[in-house]
């Protein structure tokens, strides 16, 4: 190899090496020392811990009033009647019993749940949509 590329390329890995020391430095110092330009009057983090916050419930106790005619999705679970049987509000097949899922409705729109089983008779349950959980157990 000639003299000159082999010193080039030494001065290049030098150079590469120092590159890479630098830039290392540079991020420890940012990490060690962060910016604050600007943020002069900003307040200090304090070190007392946070005070835990209460936990929210899933199901809040306390269903909030709606208006009626305000669009809704309410849960839906029937657990009464015979197993795959047909589960139907207002017409629409929603699926088979034991059933749990979401529909979407109206605030004191008339709901009408039929549950049709393969074989025998039909029962229909006149219910109001609210926000909440329908069930019929």
């Amino acid at each position: 190899m000639n003299p000159t590329l082999r010193k080039l390329a030494e001065a290049s890995y030098y150079l590469g090496a120092a590159l890479v020391a630098v830039v290392a430095f540079r991020f420890a110092f940012a990490v060690i020392y962060p910016r604050t330009v600007g943020k002069a009057d900003a307040p200090k983090a304090s070190t007392a811990p946070d005070a835990p916050r209460p936990a929210r419930s899933a199901v809040d106790a306390r269903p909030r009033e709606l208006p009626l005619g305000e669009p809704v999705r309410m849960r839906v679970v029937v657990t009464r009647g015979p197993d795959r049987a047909e589960v139907r509000i207002n017409g629409g097949v929603l699926g088979n019993s034991p059933f749990v899922g979401e529909t979407s409705c109206r605030v004191g729109e008339a709901l009408v749940v039929e549950l049709v089983p393969v074989r025998g008779q039909a029962q229909r349950f006149d219910r109001k949509c609210e926000a909440g959980v329908l069930r019929i157990d």
